[in-house]
């Protein structure tokens, strides 16, 4: 009667073992070999090199992979300005990347950048620039209004403006791909004034608008 628990215990012990051992090999088992990656939020990046950089490839078991690593890998593209990898059971990977949005073009040494609204470098994408006010003769440290003031803009106002520049008489000041010279002066009461500029700008051409005092706008006609 003695030996009796000593063979269940040897018994479960073996019944555990072969459990851990099954669990083992159907967690290498094809059935999480990875068969479809899915890339979300690339606008202008190609879905195909995203997935070359990440390293992943199909037939990888799926649990293997360091969604950590996969996702740094991924950040370190220039445009991209957050990325993420989950994983959906049993065989697909999914890649979420935000990119940066360029709000205007810098001119360098190395040739013309784009540059998103907190300052940083971009690529710009085929036709990008045709869309984006190159930023000219702005100091550096009124260089992140000029950012702010093209980001508030709506893109199709944005789209409108050729450039966007400093004087110490003026301030800030933007100049459309019409020729309308638009005065915005310092960031007081910035999101006030670009309203009344998208007003007039989509209203009609202006040979200047004037918002340094957005309670008193002037306009010129052309």
């Amino acid at each position: 009667m003695s030996e009796h628990p000593g063979r269940f215990r040897v018994g479960a012990a073996l019944l555990a073992l072969l459990g851990v051992v099954g669990l083992y090999a159907f967690l290498q088992s094809p059935y999480f070999a990875i068969t479809e990656v899915r890339v979300e939020g690339a606008a202008t990046i190609d879905p195909d090199s995203l997935i070359e950089r990440a390293q992943i490839r199909l037939g990888d078991n799926v649990l293997h992979v360091d969604l950590h690593a996969v996702a740094s890998r991924l950040a370190s593209h220039p445009r991209i300005q957050h990325a993420a990898v989950v994983r959906r059971l049993p065989g697909a990977l999914i890649i979420s990347i935000t990119e940066y949005e360029p709000v205007a073009v810098l001119e360098l040494q190395e040739g013309r950048v784009g540059v998103a609204v907190d300052g940083k470098r971009v690529p710009l994408a085929a036709g990008e620039e045709e869309h984006l006010p190159a930023v000219a003769g702005v100091p550096e440290d009124v260089l992140p209004l000029a950012l702010r003031v093209s980001a508030l803009l709506p893109g199709a106002v944005r789209r409108e403006m050729a450039a966007i520049g400093f004087d110490d008489e003026a301030g800030l000041w933007l100049m459309t791909r019409s020729g309308t010279r638009i005065l915005v002066g310092d960031q007081e009461d910035l999101e006030r004034k670009l309203a009344i500029v998208a007003e007039l700008v989509e209203a009609g051409r202006w040979r200047l608008i004037d918002v340094r005092y957005p309670r008193s706008p002037v306009v010129r006609t052309q």
